[in-house]
């Protein structure tokens, strides 16, 4: 249902939330060496502020940069969870 990462970050750089060129996905690999692999797993590391800061400073990556990532993260897994929730009503 969720998205890998690799491919999430290269569309955040290609749309609008890649206006400012943080070039999203040179983070992959980094993410990938430490296990996350989709979407989700990405929102559920961004519980709280020394969560973000641990994984931005795990990651190599700019605290900012962690910051948006978490942002986004929660937000398109909702969008995803209330499409496939429509779909799967739609079904019943």
């Amino acid at each position: 249902m969720y998205p890998r990462i690799t491919s999430w970050l290269q569309e955040l750089e290609d749309g609008e939330r890649g206006i400012d060129q943080y070039d999203f996905p040179k983070y992959a690999p980094a993410l990938d060496a430490h296990g996350y692999r989709r979407l989700n797993q990405l929102r559920d590391e961004f519980v709280s502020e020394a969560s973000t800061e641990k994984l931005a400073e795990r990651c190599n990556m700019p605290i900012g940069v962690a910051k948006l990532l978490a942002k986004y993260a929660k937000f398109d897994c909702s969008q995803i969870r209330a499409v496939e929730k429509k779909k799967w009503a739609a079904g019943q």
